[in-house]
């Protein structure tokens, strides 16, 4: 992340299992992808990006194609959305 660009904090709750499970998790890349592991911020942060560019890549598509696959609703009333004629 380049110096001159500044983090937006934001303050993360979740229940004690879930830090747990993030901890599992992030500690069983000590060894892998670096030498002493990571830290929980930088964890959630590379978890929010891989989600993100999953989003783009695969789930964008398919909302777009299924927004154009729908066809645009049929008025149902007749007259400016009133069912009786009072």
């Amino acid at each position: 992340m380049p110096r001159g660009n500044p983090l937006q904090q934001y303050c993360l709750k979740m229940p004690p299992e879930m830090w747990e499970e993030v901890d599992r998790h992030r500690m069983t890349l000590v060894g892998v992808t670096s030498a002493q592991g990571i830290t929980r911020a930088d964890y959630i942060r590379d978890a929010v990006t891989s989600y993100n560019q999953y989003q783009t890549v695969v789930v964008l598509p398919k909302v777009r194609k299924l927004k154009e696959s729908i066809d645009e609703p049929v008025p149902f009333f007749v007259d400016n959305g009133l069912d009786v004629r009072w």
